[in-house]
């Protein structure tokens, strides 16, 4: 059978490479370059109960390969305040977030990679949320921005940002971005882009812009 390639980020050499065999059901054993009779293996539910051992064929020696990410789309309202009844100007500071923020403290194992998968998948779901050419530009270059920091810590930023609600107008802060979850809770992250400000003199707002 066909499979792929793949080496393990420890030490280069040909036992650290491993190839995917499909076995037309959706699921691959995944066979030792070097000693061919070694296979990965599940052997309990422990994450750290896995290791190479002898083919069998069994279900403890398949696996699926599933994306480390699913995107979905954000619209968040930041802040709101009807002022069409007011006659005086009404003034307020919020805290933004922009950038690409985990939800998790855990440390990441392998940057690079958690990097790269996440720049795949906002590349390949661009059409699928539904992202015009302006919006889309938007998040690549956000994104782009954010993880060219080396230390996670700086990926995003909180900035404190004064607004004036004018009066006579319902005034609206909105923000868009998109969430990246996957099998793995710790690899959640959302992408902030920055904010905008909307003014209406009714209820409903134009957020086509």
């Amino acid at each position: 059978s066909s499979g792929i390639n793949a080496e393990w980020p420890l030490r280069p050499g040909t036992d650290q490479l491993f190839k995917f065999v499909s076995n037309h059901d959706g699921y691959y054993s995944i066979q030792n370059a070097l000693y061919p009779e070694e296979w990965i293996t599940k052997h309990g539910r422990e994450d750290s109960d896995v290791s190479v051992r002898s083919f069998t064929g069994g279900d403890d020696q398949l696996w699926r390969l599933v994306p480390r990410f699913q995107a979905s789309k954000l619209n968040q309202v930041v802040f709101n305040y009807d002022n069409r009844q007011g006659s005086n100007p009404i003034g307020r500071e919020l805290s933004v977030t922009t950038g690409v923020r985990r939800t998790h403290t855990s440390a990441i194992s392998n940057t690079s990679t958690y990097k790269k998968s996440i720049s795949a998948t906002l590349g390949l779901a661009i059409e699928g949320l539904g992202l015009d050419a302006s919006h889309a530009t938007e998040f690549e270059e956000k994104l782009e921005i954010s993880l060219s920091e080396e230390v996670e810590e700086s990926w995003s930023k909180t900035e404190k940002t004064s607004f004036i609600v004018p009066p006579g107008k319902n005034f609206r802060v909105v923000q868009k971005g998109v969430k990246f979850e996957g099998p793995i809770a710790a690899d959640t992250c959302v992408l902030l882009t920055d904010i905008k400000v909307l003014e209406s003199d009714s209820l409903q707002f134009d957020e086509s812009e």
